[in-house]
């Protein structure tokens, strides 16, 4: 017998997973290497969780107050810089990610399919509050790759977390 399928759940459950595997795969980079642009043009790991946990607050305010307030550019540049250090990166990610799962929580599942205009394309509510676990999938990819770069191929993906950074 199959279980209907509940959206709230569904997305709540989603945001937590690519969240923690997130995580997983950040701490799995030794410390020493969570600043490091391999080749010399690509983005940091941390730079890169860092943008994961703004859209995750850009995504609560919105389905919160219906509002997008953005950073650009040289501000939105600036601010993804300034986190450093692993433990800045998760306590961000940590916060931007609870407010979104808090906002998830709070919709109304009959809105669920409401469509409006996003990223210049129509986008249900449904999609809006699913994109930041699928932006946060897409990026830990990224990251497990820098982890591979560094020597380590373990999946932290499928595993537990690590209980402390690699040193």
């Amino acid at each position: 017998m199959s279980t209907p399928f509940q959206p709230i759940a569904h997305l709540v459950g989603y945001t937590r997973v690519a969240h923690q595997r997130l995580t997983n795969n950040l701490t799995a980079i030794p410390v020493e290497h969570l600043n490091d642009a391999p080749s010399g043009c690509a983005r940091t790991a941390l730079n890169i969780a860092a943008e994961c946990a703004l859209i995750n607050g850009y995504a609560a305010e919105g389905l919160t107050t219906g509002a997008l307030t953005r950073l650009v550019g040289d501000d939105r540049t600036a601010h993804l810089a300034s986190f450093t250090t692993l433990e800045s990166t998760l306590a961000y990610l940590d916060e931007k990610t609870a407010q979104l799962i808090a906002a998830i929580e709070a919709l109304d599942e009959s809105n669920l399919g409401e469509t409006t205009e996003l990223f210049g394309r129509p986008m249900s509510l449904f999609a809006f509050a699913e994109l930041p676990a699928s932006h946060m999938s897409y990026h830990d990819g990224q990251i497990a790759y820098i982890q591979t770069l560094h020597g380590d191929s373990t999946n932290y993906w499928l595993a537990p977390k690590p209980t402390e950074p690699k040193a």
